[in-house]
């Protein structure tokens, strides 16, 4: 069987409190192959943002590991991509001098950096852009240009922490389009948080559900909504009855945390 690009193996974390010791997640195991787009869905408090901060190396886990190709992730790496909710795009740079700052601090090759960000600017949609400053841009259009700085230093994987939760419905909408061609286009390895069903739907190859804290996994499902040729033939998600009947499993599996 082919390795996992990331391992998580029995993680739990614990966070030091005023009232003591809380618990935000418990024994959790996943495994992320290349290529896979993996949606971790659950409610808000239940540890998903705790368990992508351990597989960016900001937090280390109080029990278990987390691997990176077999070998155990020590602190923040060039291989793992994160995207935040907020951009957090240099306002006194344009979106060019954006999407470069980070290969110009490194030791890369002039030649590859620049052929990457031109077939960045024709992925992303804004060539036309290239000399705004962010306040200039959209939310959508700042998120597609921190997309892009992420990808042009060629993570091994891209961890996004709901990254569409601060847009309108029609940015969101445009930009869960983009994110999804975007995987596919590019053989994209993507992690992603969200508290959305619908987008974990649309996105995702693979969710994985967790219920209320103590953060634990209650639910995995494989999904095909967004194979490029059903896509490409006209095929809406949303309307196919099997995408309904994973959206009331996912319900139904959240609503028996409460009971």
């Amino acid at each position: 069987m082919t390795e996992a690009l990331v391992s998580v193996r029995n993680v739990s974390v614990d966070y030091t409190v005023q009232t003591g010791k809380l618990n935000a997640v418990e024994n959790i195991s996943i495994e992320i192959y290349a290529g896979d787009f993996v949606a971790l869905l659950g409610p808000s408090g239940c540890g998903k943002t705790t368990l992508l901060n351990v597989i960016a190396g900001y937090h280390e886990p109080t029990s278990g590991q987390a691997l990176l190709r077999g070998k155990p992730i020590r602190g923040p790496g060039r291989e793992r991509g994160v995207i935040f909710q907020r951009t957090n795009l240099y306002p006194w740079l344009n979106v060019k001098d954006n999407i470069l700052f980070g290969p110009k601090l490194g030791s890369y090759d002039e030649l590859e950096i620049q052929e990457s960000y031109d077939h960045l600017m024709d992925v992303i949609g804004l060539r036309n852009y290239q000399k705004n400053y962010p306040f200039e841009l959209s939310g959508g259009m700042q998120q597609r240009v921190a997309i892009a700085r992420t990808l042009i230093q060629k993570p091994d994987i891209l961890l996004m922490d709901e990254p569409f939760g601060a847009l309108d419905a029609v940015n969101r909408d445009s930009l869960q389009t983009f994110m999804r061609d975007l995987w596919y286009e590019e053989k994209l390895t993507v992690f992603m948080v969200t508290h959305d069903i619908d987008e974990a739907l649309m996105l995702a190859n693979r969710v994985i559900v967790m219920g209320q804290r103590p953060g634990q996994i209650i639910k995995r499902m494989e999904l095909v909504f967004n194979h490029k040729t059903l896509r490409d033939s006209g095929y809406i998600p949303e309307l196919d009855p099997a995408f309904m009947t994973a959206k009331r499993e996912i319900l139904e599996a959240l609503q028996s945390e409460k009971a």
